[in-house]
């Protein structure tokens, strides 16, 4: 016999508690992965639509650019709706993209919590 093994005792063979056991370990492994996955990846960030300041020559013009612009943040907001998934992220998203006048519209609507 070889020396190498004399001292060695041969391995026990699993229990059915010990494949329960690994199948459980598996699957808290699994769940695991899946779970720092989900949390881990994130939508492409869509572009922003450009800041809308509200100025124009007139209010047809105006109203023309927060058309645009309400359409464009409604597909951003819609595309990365894991970065911004609550009503405040949302709103705080809207605000840094205006600037002048829209601020000035909607400053007084947002309230800190």
């Amino acid at each position: 016999m070889n020396p190498e093994y004399q001292n060695n005792p041969a391995p026990a063979m699993p229990s059915m508690h010990d494949d329960v056991l690994r199948q459980m370990f598996a699957q808290f492994l699994e769940q695991q992965n899946n779970s720092r996955f989900m949390a881990a990846s994130k939508s492409d960030k869509a572009p922003d639509p450009e800041i809308f300041t509200a100025e124009g020559s007139s209010i047809d013009v105006i109203h023309e650019k927060l058309e645009t612009f309400a359409i464009q943040l409604e597909l951003k907001m819609t595309l990365n709706m894991d970065r911004m998934p609550t009503p405040d992220t949302r709103v705080a998203h809207t605000f840094s993209r205006t600037s002048g006048t829209a601020q000035g519209y909607i400053a007084p609507n947002i309230t800190a919590k």
